[in-house]
This record gives C-alpha cells, structure tokens and sequence, in this order.
C-alpha cells in the first residue's frame, strides 16, 4: 500500500502493529489497510472490535459504506487490542525464558543495583533469584546469563545423595 506521494506505507505480508496502523491513519488510508487485511486480521486479533461489527452487521471489505465515526472506533478497538497482544506475546516469551533458566547455572556474577550479589557464577537459577532480579530491575541480564550447554552426567551422578521434597519415598519404589 502506497500513500498519495508514492511512499510505501505498508508491503504485502507484513505484520500490522500499532506503528503501521498509525502510518497508515497519517496518511489517511486506514480504510484501505482495513479493506486490504480484510476478516483475516479481525479472525486473528479475535477482537471485541470484530464483534461489534459483526452485531451491526458491518462489512470489513466494504470500505466505502463504513461510517467515519465507525471506523474511528473500529480503528482505536483495533489499536488497543493490538497492543494487548504484544503485551499477552511478551509476557509468555518471559515466561518461556524463565521456565528455561530455571535449575541451569548462571555464567556471570549477577547483581543488583546495590551491588549485593543475587547468584555467584555457577549458582543455579531458582524461583526466588528470578524474583530477586525482577524486583531489583536485572532480570533480563539474570536471563542473558543462562548456561545451556548440557552437561555431561554420569550413571552414578543421576542419583542424587538426598531425595527432593517432592520425590517418591525411596523405601518400596524399587530405587536405591
């Protein structure tokens, strides 16, 4: 899509976010991307927008018959529930990063802004650093830090000299 000068607005397959959808408001061709993205996006974004058109029995693809006043507040749904989105994407990619990290060792000193050390290189990942470098600000470089390499165990190494908390008892499960 192309605004009135020639400047490229949005190309074929790109991923619409708030940045484009305000490019495009600029140049006054919101009914266009709206046309060009037509139900698919709204499928996508599932969004209460979609279903308010849908209860008003709107078409997307008939731009031109589309009220400025419903268009506009189609348009901030739209802008809002894009924003939704990337905040819901953002916070199961940390969730995924932290969920990884945990029980592996750290490769750096990590510390907080006071200088007091969170976990000593080495140190394994637990719930309660996470939530020590989240509150003190560092939790990307806690996450950043992560040693993946996997580590060489032996048979005799896979049984550890103490059970966990959550282990079945060792008397009558056959282990030794």
């Amino acid at each position: 899509m192309r605004a009135d000068d020639g400047l490229i607005i949005a190309a074929s397959g790109q991923i619409v976010t708030e940045s484009l959808l305000d490019r495009a408001q600029v140049y006054g061709k919101k009914a266009e991307l709206l046309n060009a993205v037509g139900l698919t996006l709204a499928t996508a974004v599932r969004s209460s927008a979609r279903d308010t058109w849908l209860e008003n029995k709107v078409q997307l693809r008939d731009g031109a018959s589309i009220a400025q006043e419903n268009l506009n507040t189609f348009w901030q749904a739209l802008k809002a529930n894009a924003e939704k989105l990337q905040g819901r994407s953002a916070r199961v990619i940390k969730k995924q990063r932290i969920e990884q990290a945990l029980g592996r060792p750290v490769t750096r000193v990590i510390l907080d802004p006071e200088d007091n050390v969170i976990l000593n290189v080495g140190e394994l990942i637990t719930h309660r650093a996470v939530s020590q470098a989240e509150e003190s600000g560092v939790l990307n470089i806690l996450l950043s830090s992560v040693y993946t390499k996997e580590p060489e165990i032996s048979d005799k190494e896979l049984r550890a000299s103490e059970y966990g908390t959550a282990a079945l008892a060792h008397h009558g499960s056959g282990l030794k």
